[in-house]
C-alpha cells in the first residue's frame, strides 16, 4: 500500500524572533521546487510514540510501543521477539502516560547502554539506564537502574522525550505536571524539576545506583513533545505543546554552549500573554521564532528531527514537524538570523513521533498504530 503526500516547498516565510506579543509580517522566499513524497507501508504497531536509531551498524530501527515495548525494524521488517518490554512498570498507559522515551549511547556499540523515559507505577515521571544483552539482540529489564524519578500530580504533560547533545551529555526535557493553566507554576519554580530541559552526564555516574541530580539547564517549558539537536551545527530545535490558543517552536544556536534560558511558560503561551489580567513582565524570556494558533492548522504540535539525510535536497538542514491533531506538516531552516517555515502538507492520521534511520532518512510514527517511512519521487 502507497499512500502519495505532497510537500509544497514553494512559498516559505521568513519569521524573525519576535520580541514578545506578534511576530513580524510574513514574507514570500522562494526556496525549492515541489518535492512529492511517497509512504510506504504502513508497518502495524501498537501506539507508537516514537522511532530511534542505534547507529551501531545494525541499521535496526526501534519502534517505542507507549504500552511499555520496544520493537525492532529490520529492513523494513517487524520483528517478533521485542527488543525490551517493560510493562511492569509502568501505571497507566493511556493519554499521555506509558513509555514514552529511548535514547541510545553515543557508544552503544562497545558499552550497550540504553536510556528510557517512563511514568511509574506511581505515575512520577521516571528516567532509568539499562544495558543490551552481549549481542545487542534485546535488553533485559532486571538491569534496570532509575537516575531520578519526579513525583507528578497530574496525568498529562509528562515529558519523557531524551536525546543525547553535542556535549555528549543526555538531554532530558520535562512537562509542567498537568492539569491546565500550570496550575502550581512549576514551569518558572526554579526548585522544580519539572517544565524544565535538563542534562546528566552519564559517563561520570559511580557504579553505585544512587540517584542522579539533573542540572536545570533551562525553564518555561509546558510540554516539550520532541525537540532534536542538528548534528551539523549544534542547535537545538524545541516543539512545545500549547495550552488553549498557541503551538510553538523554539531554536536554541550552539545550545550546549548556553544555559540559564527561560522559554516563557506560563508567563506567556507562545510570543503571547499568557494571564494579561496579571500582566506580563516578558524581560529575558526567549520568544519561539515559530508558533501557529489553534484551528485549521492544528491544536497539538508533535515534534521532530533535523533532516540531514540525501534523499530530499531541499529539506536538508530542516527542522520537520506535524501537528497530533489536522495531521499537517511544516518544515523549519535556520539561514543566518531568519528562520524560514513552510506549510508542508499532510500525513494521514495522528502523528505522534518522527524519526531517522542509520542513513538520515524520515520516519513517521502514527499514534493510531502505523510505522511509515518517507520516499522521495522525483520533483516535479
Amino acid at each position: 500500500m502507497r499512500v502519495v503526500v505532497v510537500l509544497a516547498l514553494v512559498t516559505i516565510s521568513a519569521c524573525a524572533r519576535p520580541a514578545v506579543a506578534e511576530p513580524p509580517p510574513a514574507t514570500a522566499v522562494q526556496v525549492a521546487p515541489w518535492v512529492r513524497l511517497d509512504v510506504e507501508g504502513p508497518i502495524r504497531v501498537t501506539a507508537p510514540v516514537g522511532l530511534v536509531a542505534a547507529h551501531d551498524g545494525s541499521r535496526r530501527l526501534f519502534v517505542i510501543e507507549q504500552g511499555g515495548v520496544v520493537r525492532v525494524l529490520n529492513d523494513g521488517k517487524l520483528q517478533e521477539a521485542p527488543f525490551l518490554d517493560v510493562r511492569h512498570l509502568l501505571g497507566g498507559v493511556g493519554g499521555e502516560q506509558g513509555l514514552l522515551g529511548l535514547v541510545f549511547h553515543p557508544r552503544f556499540k562497545e558499552n550497550g547502554r540504553l536510556f528510557i523515559g517512563y511514568t511509574d507505577s506511581h505515575d512520577n515521571d521516571a528516567y532509568a539506564e539499562l544495558r543490551a544483552s552481549a549481542d545487542h539482540a534485546r535488553v533485559d529489564a532486571a538491569t534496570l537502574r532509575v537516575l531520578f524519578s519526579i513525583p507528578d500530580f497530574a496525568g498529562n504533560h509528562n515529558g519523557g522525550h531524551l536525546v543525547f547533545g553535542p556535549d555528549g551529555k543526555l538531554w532530558i526535557g520535562t512537562g509542567d505536571g498537568g492539569g491546565a493553566g500550570d496550575p502550581k507554576r512549576t514551569a518558572q519554580d526554579e526548585g522544580s524539576l519539572l517544565g524544565k530541559m535538563l542534562r546528566v552526564d552519564v559517563d561520570t555516574l559511580g557504579p553505585a545506583p544512587q540517584l542522579v541530580t539533573p542540572e536545570r539547564w533551562a525553564k518555561g517549558l509546558r510540554n516539550p513533545w520532541r525537540y532534536a539537536f542538528d548534528r551539523q551545527n549544534g542547535d537545538l530545535w524545541i516543539a512545545d505543546v500549547g495550552q488553549n490558543l498557541w503551538e510553538e517552536v523554539h531554536l536554541v544556536e550552539r545550545a550546549a554552549e548556553q544555559r540559564g534560558l527561560n522559554f516563557g511558560w506560563s508567563v506567556l503561551e507562545g510570543a503571547h500573554c499568557f494571564r494579561p489580567e496579571q500582566g506580563c513582565e516578558a524581560a529575558g524570556l526567549v520568544s519561539p521564532v515559530f508558533e501557529y494558533r489553534h484551528g485549521d492548522d492544528g491544536c497539538s504540535i508533535t515534534g521532530g528531527v533535523v533532516y540531514r539525510g540525501k534523499r530530499f535536497p531541499a529539506l536538508v538542514g530542516s527542522y520537520v514537524v506535524a501537528d497530533y491533531c489536522s495531521s499537517r506538516l511544516w518544515t523549519l531552516k535556520r539561514e543566518g538570523a531568519r528562520v524560514l517555515w513552510a506549510r508542508a502538507g499532510h500525513i494521514p492520521g495522528n502523528v505522534s513521533g518522527f524519526g531517522e534511520d542509520e542513513d538520515g532518512e524520515l520516519w513517521v510514527a502514527d499514534h493510531q498504530g502505523r510505522v511509515l517511512r518517507l520516499v522521495a519521487f522525483l520533483p516535479r
